[in-house]
Protein backbone atom coordinates (compact mmCIF):
# COMPACT_ATOMS: atom_id res chain seq x y z
CA UNK A 1 0.00 0.00 0.00
CA UNK A 2 1.42 2.97 -0.86
CA UNK A 3 1.66 6.14 1.56
CA UNK A 4 -1.00 8.24 -0.97
CA UNK A 5 -3.45 5.47 -0.82
CA UNK A 6 -6.55 6.05 0.95
CA UNK A 7 -7.26 3.66 3.83
CA UNK A 8 -11.20 2.42 3.20
CA UNK A 9 -11.44 0.39 6.14
CA UNK A 10 -10.15 -1.61 9.10
CA UNK A 11 -8.70 -4.87 7.07
CA UNK A 12 -6.38 -2.27 5.25
CA UNK A 13 -4.51 -1.83 8.47
CA UNK A 14 -3.70 -5.40 7.86
CA UNK A 15 -1.19 -6.80 6.13
CA UNK A 16 -2.41 -9.95 5.30
CA UNK A 17 -4.15 -11.27 2.22
CA UNK A 18 -7.30 -13.01 2.87
CA UNK A 19 -7.94 -11.22 6.32
CA UNK A 20 -12.13 -10.46 6.56
CA UNK A 21 -12.26 -14.53 5.43
CA UNK A 22 -10.42 -16.25 8.34
CA UNK A 23 -11.97 -13.61 10.84
CA UNK A 24 -15.51 -14.45 9.23
CA UNK A 25 -14.92 -18.26 9.46
CA UNK A 26 -13.48 -18.06 12.64
CA UNK A 27 -16.33 -15.19 14.41
CA UNK A 28 -18.77 -13.85 12.29
CA UNK A 29 -19.55 -11.30 15.44
CA UNK A 30 -15.80 -9.94 15.49
CA UNK A 31 -16.36 -9.33 11.70
CA UNK A 32 -19.72 -7.65 12.35
CA UNK A 33 -18.24 -5.64 15.09
CA UNK A 34 -15.11 -4.49 12.69
CA UNK A 35 -17.64 -3.11 10.52
CA UNK A 36 -19.55 -1.63 12.65
CA UNK A 37 -16.79 0.27 14.45
CA UNK A 38 -14.84 1.34 11.32
CA UNK A 39 -18.36 3.12 10.42
CA UNK A 40 -17.60 5.32 14.32
CA UNK A 41 -13.78 5.45 13.82
CA UNK A 42 -12.03 6.32 10.66
CA UNK A 43 -9.22 3.71 10.60
CA UNK A 44 -5.60 4.44 10.93
CA UNK A 45 -3.59 4.67 7.33
CA UNK A 46 -0.72 2.93 8.90
CA UNK A 47 -1.02 -1.06 8.77
CA UNK A 48 0.34 -4.01 10.74
CA UNK A 49 -0.31 -5.09 14.54
CA UNK A 50 0.18 -2.01 16.33
CA UNK A 51 -1.54 0.67 14.20
CA UNK A 52 -5.22 -2.07 14.32
CA UNK A 53 -4.41 -2.68 18.09
CA UNK A 54 -4.37 1.26 18.65
CA UNK A 55 -7.46 1.60 16.57
CA UNK A 56 -9.34 -0.82 18.47
CA UNK A 57 -8.29 0.68 22.11
CA UNK A 58 -9.70 3.77 20.61
CA UNK A 59 -12.96 2.04 19.15
CA UNK A 60 -13.32 0.39 22.68
CA UNK A 61 -12.58 2.26 25.17
CA UNK A 62 -11.77 5.83 23.92
CA UNK A 63 -15.25 5.45 21.69
CA UNK A 64 -16.96 3.55 24.46
CA UNK A 65 -20.44 4.83 23.62
CA UNK A 66 -20.12 3.13 20.52
CA UNK A 67 -19.72 -0.30 22.26
CA UNK A 68 -22.51 0.45 24.72
CA UNK A 69 -24.81 1.65 22.09
CA UNK A 70 -23.84 -0.85 18.67
CA UNK A 71 -26.97 -2.12 17.77
CA UNK A 72 -29.03 -5.97 19.07
CA UNK A 73 -27.70 -7.78 15.85
CA UNK A 74 -24.22 -7.09 16.93
CA UNK A 75 -23.37 -9.69 20.15
CA UNK A 76 -20.63 -7.98 21.97
CA UNK A 77 -16.50 -9.78 21.82
CA UNK A 78 -14.71 -8.54 24.45
CA UNK A 79 -11.33 -6.39 23.46
CA UNK A 80 -8.63 -9.08 24.64
CA UNK A 81 -10.89 -12.22 22.12
CA UNK A 82 -10.81 -9.52 19.31
CA UNK A 83 -6.84 -8.84 19.35
CA UNK A 84 -6.66 -13.40 19.46
CA UNK A 85 -9.07 -13.64 16.56
CA UNK A 86 -7.47 -10.70 14.24
CA UNK A 87 -3.82 -11.70 15.64
CA UNK A 88 -4.09 -15.49 16.33
CA UNK A 89 -0.13 -15.39 16.32
CA UNK A 90 -0.80 -13.18 19.58
CA UNK A 91 -2.12 -15.77 21.63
Amino acid sequence: MSKKQVVRNWSDMINEKGVRERIASESPDALRILDYLQSKVRPYKEIGWTSFNDWLDKCYFSKKRFMDNRPENIKYVSLDDMRDIVFPACR
